[in-house]
């Protein structure tokens, strides 16, 4: 209920199923597919799988229906489709799935509106606004949120300017749907920091104009604009990898004579300030040498990314933002080793890199140069080239896709940190053949986690590219082949991570004291006697303040448990949420 990404909120709802019979088709292992959608070799070819509320929304094709909006619970029952927006065989297609507190918004084509804004909310499937009247439709785009509100690129299309990008917001409503200053927005540069949606821009009443530079928006025309006017040898352009980290926005960006370096602009007092200039000197066009840092990721008050210092080549670089900006190590001493996808799990970072001999391939560091090391060579001398890496709630263990050659292919792995406990979880297609278990196309973004499930498309030779799911409770410990699906609910577990620890406490505490309004059991309330039964956890009959202080007296000072105990707790109208152990 508590997790955060960049651009969304989501809540954890665990609700574990028996590992059934689809199982016996494919490799030994806990994933399972959910459901055949569309029967036979063809597939239904699910994507753009995203959270909202503990159940798993994408799109898909039933082979009747066209690609249209549907939603699972880990479940074949439970897994069906939305609403037919494009009725009959065509594709309402849609697309930029965000959610935005409980709500689910993105871009659809009904057929008769062109490709417009809809909502999924309490009041089922709606077209938020017709923004351009007629078949053509709006602008696809990013959808980014920010607290309870959408922002989206579109043009000035009711005002005649079809030339004129803005700047829009949306609450789903359409009185809540509206333009918000014209400005061109780069819709693959945009993050949420805050109250407030930074974004790569510039002024749309006069697009197309030279550069983009680095804008911010608190929902109102007022407060949308550039962070700062621009200066060519002190304002950088074209920013990406827009990053927050302890109260600036990190980000990498080109200046005159100095090329594509790192900048920090602080969100206190407004100012841009150059990281670090890490590959000094001028260009022969005179243009300066660029790092071209990527893949900023902040993990626990540390930037990582790679830069190319002019001397090393593209390598692991470290930095605190301010004074401490440097080389972590040169992992492959002959050339690159382009080091991505930042992960960090139980203390430590994975990422992916090359050292020159191996291949892309899993590195683990502790931001230390001693401390970096090849976590284990899944595929020698070709790189298994791991992606997709998730931790999944817990914090402990890893799951992600790698492809081992011509022993399985490429296939669903884990790890909890140790070369030991780096292992094939299951080989979904038996042999080489793979399955390549993606997400959202081949986009590198973790794999959702929803209603206790982490789910994945992927491909067989019976089902073509269907559905599947693994039950979280299953590997937070490391799959060693005895799973069980669980029943009933850890005692006192309001963020519904399968256990109780501190992440309960503060999550009772954000309830109590920050207006959240939405519980695990039936109706969502505390007067539901489920939740109740639940958060009770010093047996007075109310949830308040001292059922929080009961939870942490019982995890760190050695204080009786929970008045319920610390087994699974039978609750009617809760959903399952016991993993092993509780």
């Amino acid at each position: 209920m508590m997790l955060a990404t960049r651009c969304a909120r989501r809540a954890l709802l665990l609700s574990l199923v028996p590992l059934a019979a689809p199982l016996a088709a494919f490799g030994s292992g806990p994933a399972f597919l959910v459901k055949d959608i569309d029967p036979g070799p063809e597939g239904s070819w699910p994507f753009q799988l995203v959270d909202v509320k503990g159940e798993l929304y994408f799109h898909a094709t039933d082979g009747r229906t066209g690609f249209e909006l549907w939603r699972s619970d880990g479940t074949e029952s439970g897994t069906r489709l939305v609403d037919d927006l494009n009725l009959g065989p065509a594709d309402s297609t849609p697309g930029s799935l965000t959610a935005v507190g409980g709500d689910l918004f993105f871009l659809a084509d009904d057929g008769v509106e062109g490709r417009e804004l809809w909502v999924l909310g309490s009041g089922g499937v709606t077209r938020v606004e017709d923004t351009r009247p007629g078949p053509e439709g709006m602008l696809d785009g990013g959808l980014c949120a920010v607290g309870p509100r959408l922002f989206f690129m579109n043009r000035d299309w009711a005002g005649g300017r079809p030339n004129t990008f803005q700047l829009w917001t949306s609450d789903g409503s359409d009185q809540g749907t509206f333009a918000i200053a014209d400005a061109y927005v780069n819709s693959y540069v945009m993050t949420a920091a805050g109250k407030y949606l930074y974004f790569a821009g510039m002024n749309g009443a006069t697009y197309p104009a030279p550069d983009t530079t680095l804008w911010r928006s608190d929902g109102t025309p007022g407060g949308t604009a550039p962070v700062k006017p621009w200066v060519p040898e002190e304002v950088p352009v074209q920013p990406y990898d827009l990053t927050p980290m302890g109260g600036s926005i990190y980000f990498g960006g080109s200046t005159v004579g100095r090329g594509v370096e790192l900048w920090r602009f602080n969100e206190s007092d407004g100012a841009i300030a150059l990281v670090k200039d890490i590959n000094p000197g001028q260009s022969p066009d005179g243009a300066g040498d660029s790092s071209g840092p990527l893949g900023l990721t902040a993990i626990g008050g540390v930037l990582y990314f790679w830069a190319n210092d002019g001397v090393r080549g593209t390598e692991l670089w470290r930095s605190d933002g301010r004074l401490d900006t440097r080389l972590l190590k040169d992992l492959n001493l002959r050339g690159d080793s382009n080091p991505t996808r930042f992960t960090p799990l139980g203390g430590k970072v994975l990422f992916v890199a090359d050292d020159g001999s191996s291949g892309r391939e899993l590195w683990v560091t502790d931001g230390t140069e001693e401390g970096t090391r090849m976590l284990k060579d899944i595929r020698p001398f070709g790189g298994s080239d791991p992606w997709l890496l998730t931790v999944v709630p817990g914090g402990r263990v890893a799951i992600f896709s790698a492809d081992d050659g011509a022993e399985h292919g490429r296939e669903l792995w884990i790890t909890d940190g140790t070369e030991e406990g780096t292992r094939l979880l299951q080989d979904i297609v038996p042999g080489p053949a793979p399955s390549n278990p993606i997400a959202n196309g081949w986009a590198n973004k973790p794999f959702p986690i929803s209603g206790g499930h982490v789910f994945f498309t992927a491909q067989t030779d019976a089902a073509g590219q269907e559905l599947w799911a693994v039950p979280v409770a299953c590997i937070r410990d490391g799959y060693s082949g005895d799973c069980r699906s669980a029943a009933g609910q850890a005692p006192s577990d309001l963020n519904q991570d399968a256990a109780l620890d501190i992440s309960d406490g503060v999550a009772l505490l954000l309830f109590l004291f920050g207006g959240r309004s939405s519980l695990p059991c039936s109706d969502g309330t505390i007067a539901d006697p489920g939740n109740l039964a639940l958060l009770d956890s010093n047996g007075d009959a109310d949830v308040d303040l001292s059922d929080a202080i009961r939870v942490f007296g019982f995890l760190f000072l050695g204080a009786p448990p929970p008045v319920l105990g610390t087994e699974c707790l039978e609750i009617p109208g809760c959903p399952d949420a016991c993993g092993p152990g509780s």
